[in-house]
């Protein structure tokens, strides 16, 4: 079955609004942060130990802050002050590009988990929201400025 970019987006939307309201800075469910650094800290030594002396609820707010900004590049194509800042804290502290697929897998699960109405295409489409900015982020490890920044 074929889908279109519309439908795509609606999914998406439509998913996004479900978990998070209107708003995802202030709002959603706060379970979906815990059990996002739950799965994500599952994965490997590694990513537990880059968060060993984290504020969580702090980093949980950082969490919701940086879905809205991939989001944000997602529909418009305008990297943020802010996702430029995320690139660069990451980058600072040795966060490999292979570890945003991890990020991305442990989100999309999450999102299966909590969204009573997420399916196939639904996950698709998140995938499809979210991986330009993952993209983002892995080439600003593999260059010295801002892939987006110009020259």
């Amino acid at each position: 079955m074929a889908a279109s970019v519309s439908g795509i987006n609606e999914r998406f939307e439509s998913s996004y609004r479900r978990l998070f309201g209107e708003d995802i800075a202030s709002q959603g469910d706060e379970a979906f942060f815990q059990d996002f650094y739950d799965r994500f800290f599952s994965h490997s030594e590694e990513i537990r130990s880059m968060f060993r002396n984290t504020d969580m609820a702090h980093q949980r707010t950082a969490l919701r802050r940086s879905l809205f900004d991939l989001v944000t590049f997602y529909a418009t194509g305008i990297v943020s002050a802010r996702l430029r800042r995320i690139a660069q804290v990451h980058q600072d502290l040795h966060f490999r590009p292979e570890l945003y697929d991890v990020w991305l897998d442990a989100l999309i699960s999450c999102v299966e988990e909590h969204d009573p109405a997420c399916d196939e295409m639904t996950s698709l489409a998140w995938r499809l929201a979210l991986t330009p900015g993952v993209t983002y982020m892995k080439l600003w490890h593999q260059t010295d400025i801002s892939p987006l920044d110009g020259p």
